[in-house]
């Protein structure tokens, strides 16, 4: 299995669904609801087939946005796992900018 694919399983398997894709297919985006489902997906991940790696994208406590980028698949498995509290301290916006899991 290629990393594109093992990203995509790796995505899944964190609670990610797919959202959307680029036409030719080169980029997929995940997204994931933390709390009030009835919002935009607040955690999100970009997967590029172009450069072999996967952005997630996250707010800090204090709501400002930041991205982390992987380009192994164990790596972005291992930092979800290991950041178990990201999605306690989401603050809600009440619109579509908080993307993701805040990180310590």
């Amino acid at each position: 299995m290629g990393r594109f694919r093992k990203f995509q399983a790796a995505a899944r398997e964190c609670g990610f669904v797919e959202m959307k894709s680029s036409g030719d297919g080169s980029v997929l985006w995940f997204g994931k609801n933390t709390s009030q489902p009835d919002q935009q997906p607040n955690q999100r991940i970009c997967i590029d087939r172009l450069t072999n790696s996967a952005t997630v994208y996250f707010t800090t406590p204090r709501g400002a946005v930041d991205s982390k980028t992987f380009r192994a698949v164990t790596n972005l498995q291992e930092w979800m796992a290991s950041e178990p509290s990201r999605e306690k301290d989401v603050k809600p916006s009440g619109g579509s900018s908080s993307l993701l899991k805040t990180s310590r």
